[in-house]
């Protein structure tokens, strides 16, 4: 028996206020990866300042910056 093309599953297209918060749902779980990137990074920029490595925490800098560069270039 051969499956469906979409991955086997029944796909049903949401239409209406439906549609609307299901679209909202998933640009809310694709934002959410940078979001966890930029807390990570401030996080481990803390804690590497702390410790006192310049070195890491020069890196940490980077990630983090970068983290919020990225979400503010989202938002424009």
């Amino acid at each position: 028996m051969r499956g469906f093309p979409n991955g086997g599953f029944l796909r049903a297209e949401f239409t209406g206020w439906v549609g609307g918060a299901h679209r909202a749902r998933r640009n809310m779980l694709e934002s959410l990866v940078l979001f966890v990137a930029l807390v990570a990074g401030r996080a481990a920029l803390a804690a590497i300042y702390i410790v006192g490595a310049p070195y890491l925490r020069a890196a940490a800098w980077i990630v983090a910056s970068s983290a919020s560069c990225w979400i503010f270039l989202q938002l424009i």
